[in-house]
């Protein structure tokens, strides 16, 4: 190879090396709900789960004095909770997605809940609220 290749090549990766790199924001601890938050009749215990759209927990129906899971849509990459609990977009630009999988989320809440079958979940109830969206399941 040509010193003039290596030199292109070099000189290339050193570009790359010194460009920003874009790092997706991790979810903060401080969008998980806390203990004893009230969630219309639901009271929450604990956190079950995170993935990377919604958060599950353990909490207590405290109409019908039963557990349920209540998933909450929180997509970490692209949302959060601000400080009055109001679950919003990262930026504006995430805006639209965070919308649209809102939607799907209560689409998917509305066919499950219609559905009585052992080989799927069952849906107690959905409700939208806090800018986000939730499910309570069995």
């Amino acid at each position: 190879m040509s010193d003039d290749a290596n030199h292109s090549d070099s000189s290339g990766a050193r570009e790359r090396a010194e460009q920003p790199t874009l790092l997706m924001p991790r979810r903060d601890k401080v969008s998980q709900l806390e203990r004893g938050h009230a969630l219309q009749e639901f009271i929450v215990d604990q956190v079950l789960g995170v993935g990377g759209s919604s958060i599950v927990y353990l909490a207590r129906d405290s109409k019908l004095d039963r557990r349920v899971a209540l998933k909450e849509v929180l997509p970490g990459t692209i949302a959060m909770r601000a400080p009055g609990g109001e679950v919003v977009p990262r930026l504006p630009r995430f805006a639209e997605s965070f919308e649209k999988g809102l939607q799907s989320f209560i689409n998917e809440s509305r066919l499950l809940g219609s559905f009585d079958h052992p080989s799927l979940v069952k849906v107690y109830r959905f409700w939208a609220d806090n800018g986000t969206a939730y499910m309570a399941m069995p």
